[in-house]
């Protein structure tokens, strides 16, 4: 119990000796800095209180540039990050984009080749040729045998002058005999019927 009540003592006492050494220690810092302020021209202490006061007031000033420039920087970080997710996204659609199959629309499409008038280009008529294992790969090459003949066409278009420029083509990528055949209602017709009805 004597232990107890000593070690109390000392808890009790040890703060206010601290207290009281600290407490000289700002009387002696204080007499001193009074002492120096004597000798001071009241002008250059008036100047130097002034330059503190603006040098608070400017620290002040830059503590608050400060939060907003860490604002600001912390806007732009969640700008970036959000910049960074869409090109992710951008970048996730165009690969699923690539990797998925192309279908080509055709801007000659026809609907329903059985019915109404329609130009085909003919790309040759063989004896000895027979193109016909291929012709179900694609709707538009076809072929139709007449007199010993197998006749083959590419495309389908509804207006001559679509089949026109086709067959030009076709000509400029060396299929020499390339010409333009019509059909009416599924049937070949003699083109000079069809231009001229």
């Amino acid at each position: 119990m004597r232990i107890l009540t000593i070690i109390l003592a000392l808890a009790l006492i040890a703060p206010a000796a601290v207290a009281q050494k600290t407490s000289k220690e700002e009387k002696k810092l204080k007499k001193e800095w009074k002492k120096k302020m004597k000798q001071m021209d009241p002008l250059e202490f008036k100047e130097l209180v002034e330059s503190s006061e603006r040098t608070k007031r400017e620290l002040t000033s830059l503590r608050n540039e400060n939060v907003e420039l860490q604002n600001e920087l912390n806007s732009k970080d969640d700008e970036i990050k959000q910049a960074q997710d869409a090109t992710r996204r951008c970048k996730s659609e165009l690969a699923a984009a690539q990797s998925a199959p192309k279908k080509v629309e055709s801007p000659y499409a026809v609907g329903d080749p059985m019915t109404g008038i329609l130009f085909k280009v003919q790309i040759g008529a063989f004896r000895n040729q027979d193109l016909s294992k291929f012709l179900n790969n694609h709707p538009n090459f076809s072929g139709e045998e007449e007199g010993g003949m197998r006749k083959y066409t590419l495309g389908m278009f509804r207006e001559y002058y679509e089949a026109d420029e086709f067959k030009n083509y076709l000509i400029a990528m060396g299929v020499k005999d390339a010409w333009i055949v019509s059909y009416k209602d599924g049937n070949r017709v003699d083109i000079k019927e069809v231009l001229e009805g």
